[in-house]
């Protein structure tokens, strides 16, 4: 289903794959040979969200965007990006909050924005304060319990159990 939102329609290229139950809704646009499967959203209200020749959108996949921030899938995009990337999506309060500076006129400080990161512990899923947080006790964060959540929670893979010769 296509919904026009803003005077803004969703372009679908004729060589894209569209499933029935899919909703495209504003400033979408899907290139030739792309697919989007049963039960994605992708609401394009705030910015525009591009999915490239041949990428695609799984199953009940929900897309939005900020505001001057589009969101673009590209073909054979590998989950690596998402979890190591150099940079992050940040407004003025998490620049604050991650000691970064100022990244943003005060009139545009709700605005988020693409910063990249020189420091290659920071960036990405992994190195993002939420991720830092759900995977620590309150006292100190683990790896291991981190690369727990990450096999079941991302990766969709449960962690196997230790060798019985570890306590």
């Amino acid at each position: 289903m296509e919904f026009e939102l803003g005077g803004k329609r969703p372009k679908v290229h004729r060589d894209a794959y569209i499933a029935p139950t899919a909703v495209l809704i504003g400033d979408v646009e899907i290139e030739a040979g792309a697919s989007i499967w049963f039960g994605a959203v992708l609401r394009g209200d705030e910015s525009t969200i591009k999915v490239g020749e041949g990428a695609n959108v799984q199953d009940n996949a929900v897309i939005h965007c900020a505001e001057n921030l589009p969101t673009v899938i590209e073909r054979n995009a590998s989950v690596v990006n998402f979890l190591d990337a150099d940079y992050s999506i940040l407004n003025q309060p998490l620049a604050k909050l991650y000691g970064l500076g100022d990244i943003a006129p005060p009139e545009e400080a709700h605005l988020f924005r693409k910063v990249k990161f020189n420091n290659p512990n920071r960036g990405g899923l992994l190195g993002q304060g939420s991720v830092l947080t759900v995977t620590a006790n309150g006292i100190e964060t683990s790896p291991v319990v981190r690369g727990v959540w990450l096999l079941e929670n991302i990766l969709g893979t449960p962690a196997p159990p230790p060798p019985d010769d570890v306590p």
